[in-house]
């Protein structure tokens, strides 16, 4: 601002000083010389202003910054450690029993499930739910709900401890693969999660992990994030992880295989036939395996 001043009052010594001419020559100089002065006076009058928004702008740029690195930093995620030649020759095992569904159905015999499953709770989504919607077992034997995922399943944890059952039977992982961009790792995380609450809280609990079912070929090709290929890779990472934890792990596959008309019109759900197959399949698998 001081040099502003300075600059004007030579402005004004200047048109004082200005001798000789007519009126009308004064007086265009005069505005010759305001217009110049007043342009001058702008031009300084703005650099202060460019400079402060330069500044601001610069800044705000490294705080937008430091927020997108913290913000698109990774979900932290446990690694599926590398897998045994056994672990990898069982996983080629399950990825060429579970390709195609129309394969020759297993023989499953019926069994009195009511009885076998009266101490036991299952825990699982919408396809548990049809256990107790169809009565194929009593409602104290199921804990199930619509869209319940690994994450959600931690809430069902105190009505598991108030009937304290002896077998647990973990349903879970359909809703879980809707979410596209889910790894194996971060499914295994949230599984290995719930399983050591469950541990904590009804440690004489025995539990049983069953495997994902497959969708059907007509609702595989609607949502594909549900592809079977998917499924596999997802079960592959459970069985390492039941292993791992020593859990029992149980393939429910050979329940569907060959039976692709116990699938309700979706493709996801199940008829009433699939709750006997699949009870009665898991009773002689455990009583077959002494497990």
């Amino acid at each position: 601002m001081r040099y502003i001043s300075l600059f004007l009052k030579e402005r004004i010594l200047l048109l004082q000083s200005s001798g000789g001419m007519t009126m009308y020559d004064k007086r265009k100089l005069n505005k010759k010389k305001f217009t110049r002065s007043l342009l001058i006076i702008l031009i300084l009058l703005s650099i202060p202003t460019f400079l402060i928004k330069i500044w601001v702008n610069n800044n705000s740029k490294k705080s937008s910054s430091a927020y997108l690195t913290h913000k698109d930093k990774p979900i932290e995620e446990t690694k599926i450690e590398d897998k045994s030649s056994s672990e990898k020759s069982n996983e080629k095992d399950i990825k060429k029993d579970n390709i195609n569904l129309d394969s020759k159905p297993l023989n499953i015999n019926i069994t009195d499930y009511k009885t076998f499953f009266k101490d036991s709770i299952i825990l699982g989504d919408s396809i548990s739910e049809g256990l107790s919607f169809y009565e194929v077992l009593d409602t104290n034997n199921v804990i199930a709900k619509k869209g319940l995922t690994l994450y959600k399943a931690q809430k069902e944890v105190p009505n598991i401890v108030v009937k304290n059952p002896k077998k647990l039977f973990i349903f879970l992982g359909n809703n879980d693969l809707f979410e596209e961009n889910l790894t194996k790792d971060q499914f295994i995380k949230q599984y290995s999660s719930l399983v050591n609450t469950i541990r904590q809280n009804v440690p004489n609990t025995k539990i049983y992990i069953l495997s994902i079912l497959p969708v059907s070929n007509s609702a595989e090709k609607e949502n594909s994030f549900l592809n079977r290929e998917r499924i596999l890779s997802f079960n592959n990472a459970i069985k390492y992880m039941a292993e791992k934890h020593n859990l029992n792990y149980i393939n429910t596959l050979p329940v569907i295989q060959g039976r692709e008309n116990l699938y309700e019109q979706d493709g996801i759900h199940f008829k009433y036939d699939f709750y006997k197959y699949l009870l009665s399949y898991v009773e002689n698998y455990i009583k077959e395996n002494n497990i």
